[in-house]
């Protein structure tokens, strides 16, 4: 007897193809990544991350980095590339909603954070690129200070970083925990005094 539905088969087999497809491709097993790279050598880079059938999310040319998917058995690979500097967890940030940082737990901070150590009290310095004092999410602009102030527009000014890289290690430290971003290893310290020594060009 005829099928009533003689298109079936193939619809299925077509659906089949696809998630083989699909997999092949890496669209599952994937682990989203921040891949840095070095100077010069985003091209050759990109091309790696073709290959290895990674999905471009953004390319920061200014940090010579990109947020990239890849199928999680590419990730050794492209670790090992002569020309990438860096590769680490990069979370889906959303707004009005905060992630804590894998490394938030590889430290047991969360731990410390429920047992009421949140950092009060200790100041910290730091030696870096500067801070981006407006941050929503570090501390009030009073418990972060530095030097030099050299005045608004001056690139050794302590609360500009051009980088954004004192920026990241202060929000590592010290991150507040509210609803945006993410939360910082001591939420609840008591300062942040930066001493910028690297400019717009990361030499001072």
């Amino acid at each position: 007897m005829k099928s009533v539905f003689p298109h079936r088969p193939a619809r299925l087999i077509a659906v089949l193809g696809f998630f083989v497809v699909a997999a092949a491709l890496g669209f599952s097993g994937e682990k989203r990544v921040w891949v840095q790279y070095q100077s010069g050598a985003k091209g050759p880079v990109m091309a790696a991350l073709a290959k290895a059938n990674g999905r471009v999310h953004y390319e920061f040319d200014n940090l010579e980095a990109v947020a990239v998917s890849l199928p999680e058995q590419a990730l050794n690979g492209i670790s090992r590339n002569p020309h990438v500097t860096l590769v680490e967890d990069d979370p889906i940030r959303e707004l009005h909603a905060q992630n804590i940082p894998y490394g938030i737990t590889m430290v047991q901070a969360q731990t410390a954070i429920d047992n009421g150590g949140t950092g009060a009290g200790i100041i910290v310095g730091v030696i870096d690129s500067g801070a981006y004092a407006a941050h929503p999410d570090l501390p009030d602009h009073p418990i972060l200070r530095g030097e030099p102030d050299l005045g608004a527009g001056n690139q050794q000014t302590w609360y500009r970083d051009f980088s954004s890289h004192g920026t990241h290690v202060v929000g590592t430290i010290a991150a507040v925990s509210n609803s945006e971003g993410v939360v910082g290893v001591a939420p609840g310290v008591g300062g942040i005094y930066m001493v910028k020594v690297f400019g717009d060009t990361g030499q001072w």
